[in-house]
């Protein structure tokens, strides 16, 4: 710890503080008791503080922890009584006290826990971000599922046998066995990555960006103490690892720092909360980060500036038909999370359209609607502008075609649903659907697709033929007897277009970026939404979200000729 703050990680000349910590006293005698932080302000120098991030464990034991309330705020004030204290409220002031470190902020104490009354707790969970951000180190207590688990206490899981050489007698002694966790038959796991496999903390929700945004962590482990920090990593039997690169979100462009928090939320989604209406407050302070480095706006979860990429999610583990999909939609309306948002779906999500899979400036990708407004409402008098919300509308101005009645939607080995229409030859394939539901028997009848982006439609294997500025010609199949990747004959004479026959093309002139994409003979592979009436004429839910590759039957030829419309999305 110490060779990191004066070699490689110095604190941060920062005058941050808390609004409220844990003094745990000059000579550690004293009971902690809860101060204001900002007495602390008029030192010579900020002082230093400890942040704790643990699992408060299930129902029951979050409920009977050590914590903070209206009605008994004043007497923190004066001091927590050993017999109040959780055990790892004093496993906590134990490592503080060892590292000489007088200051401690945990969550339960140092933010008022009424949630009769939340405004303390809205405005607290604005700044937990900060907290941990400028905080001297973290304690994490990686090997605890409970607040009331001590992650000092540890099992030493050895076992010690004599040995004795039989090439040389005179060699004799014992040898001690560590148990290091259940093999997973990957190679060469370093200590760090043992301790966090299994581990209950690893999985909360709240802890994803506690790890993020802490300089130095001190991690408890089952099995040993491991220090970790932007630069390095450091074990207790001595093993030294260099740390993963960490991102300076002030060194990357704007969109790769979308990109980043895309990514960054496929992870966040599949964390554990106790409380669901926490899924936005406990990314708030690296929403926070992302508002600082592109000063975009924040819409539950996504960014303005980056909705053609941000909206096209989908929750690959869904259980509901449509009808079910469509009645939790309802019953969120003004309450919840809006249909467009990861939020509104519990679990993983994934960002699995091809437009994904290089970096979107590698595809050329561009905004395909002409006009985008979007408004999220926070919930009651939230003052954090990254919390959770009751409702959100996205209206936009773009093409929008009905998926048409003679198709049919078939899932496949990998469980991808595809978009098939019958020509006399046979079926043609024009789409991948990702719903937010099962769709086993639904009709596709009422449903349609809005395109939001579209990436360069030239597939590696011709980059090769053409010059570096994409001179190469498009195939329009995917292998030499004219047949898609599925197999099935794309020389129909059916129109590929979703739209009505149209004397009229229109022709993008948007993204100039390369011969390819500037030639309108040239399809372009096509992202978008799928979409649902809601109940008022004119909004929508959105239901999935689809991709279409430019070398199948697809791309955006298949709103060729569709005129745009306005329309809202809830």
């Amino acid at each position: 710890l110490k060779s990191c703050t004066t070699d490689c990680h110095p604190p941060a000349q920062s005058s941050f503080l808390p609004t409220r910590l844990l003094d745990l006293g000059a000579d550690g005698t004293a009971s902690p008791r809860l101060i204001i932080a900002a007495d602390l302000l008029s030192h010579a120098e900020v002082p230093r503080y400890a942040a704790l991030s643990y699992s408060w464990g299930n129902e029951a034991a979050a409920a009977t922890q050590t914590k903070t309330e209206k009605s008994n705020f004043h007497e923190r004030l004066q001091g927590i009584p050993p017999h109040d204290m959780s055990a790892v409220l004093r496993d906590s002031i134990q490592v503080c006290r060892s590292m000489s470190v007088r200051y401690l902020w945990i969550d339960a104490l140092c933010i008022i826990q009424d949630r009769a009354d939340p405004s303390d707790w809205e405005r607290e969970s604005a700044r937990v971000g900060q907290v941990y951000q400028n905080a001297y180190f973290t304690i994490c207590a990686v090997s605890t599922s409970s607040c009331h688990e001590s992650f000092l206490a540890r099992s030493q899981h050895t076992f010690e046998f004599d040995f004795q050489s039989f090439i040389y007698p005179p060699a004799r002694g014992k040898y001690t066995l560590h148990y290091t966790g259940e093999y997973d038959g990957t190679p060469n796991h370093d200590p760090i990555s043992n301790d966090l496999r299994y581990s209950p903390w690893n999985d909360r929700g709240w802890v994803f960006q506690e790890q993020e945004l802490s300089a130095r962590k001190l991690l408890f482990g089952h099995h040993m103490v491991h220090f970790q920090c932007s630069m390095s990593e450091e074990s207790e039997n001595g093993e030294v690892f260099s740390a993963p690169v960490a991102i300076d979100w002030f060194d990357l462009d704007q969109q790769q720092v979308y990109d980043y928090f895309r990514e960054t939320t496929q992870v966040y989604a599949a964390r554990l909360l106790s409380y669901e209406s926490d899924r936005l407050p406990a990314l708030a302070g690296l929403a926070q980060r992302v508002f600082e480095s592109t000063g975009s706006r924040y819409l539950a979860g996504l960014w303005q500036d980056d909705l053609h990429l941000g909206l096209l999610w989908h929750s690959p583990r869904t259980t509901e038909i449509l009808s079910e999909r469509l009645s939790s939609l309802r019953a969120s309306t003004g309450s919840g999370a809006p249909s467009w948002s990861w939020v509104s779906q519990r679990g993983r999500i994934e960002y699995s359209s091809p437009l994904f899979r290089y970096f979107s400036t590698q595809r050329r990708v561009r905004k395909e609607y002409t006009a985008i407004d979007a408004e999220t409402t926070l919930k009651g008098a939230c003052l954090n502008q990254f919390g959770d919300v009751t409702s959100g509308i996205i209206r936009v101005r773009g093409k929008v075609a009905d998926v048409p009645t003679d198709c049919m939607l078939d899932m496949n080995d990998d469980g991808q649903n595809k978009l098939w229409r019958g020509s006399k030859h046979g079926t043609i394939k024009l789409s991948n659907f990702y719903t937010d539901w099962i769709p086993a028997h639904d009709p596709l009848g009422g449903l349609r697709m809005m395109l939001l982006s579209s990436g360069c439609g030239r597939r590696k294997d011709k980059e090769a033929e053409g010059d570096e500025n994409g001179e190469a010609e498009s195939e329009e199949s995917g292998s030499e007897d004219g047949g898609d990747e599925d197999g099935v004959s794309q020389d129909e004479d059916v129109s590929p277009s979703l739209a009505q026959p149209s004397e009229t093309e229109t022709e993008s002139t948007a993204g100039r970026v390369c011969s390819f994409c500037n030639d309108p003979e040239h399809s372009r592979d096509a992202g978008g939404l799928i979409l649902h009436p809601a109940e008022k004429p004119g909004e929508y839910y959105r239901v999935g979200v689809f991709d279409s590759r430019a070398d199948e039957a697809g791309g955006t030829r298949l709103f060729d000729g569709v005129e745009e419309e306005w329309i809202c999305i809830i």
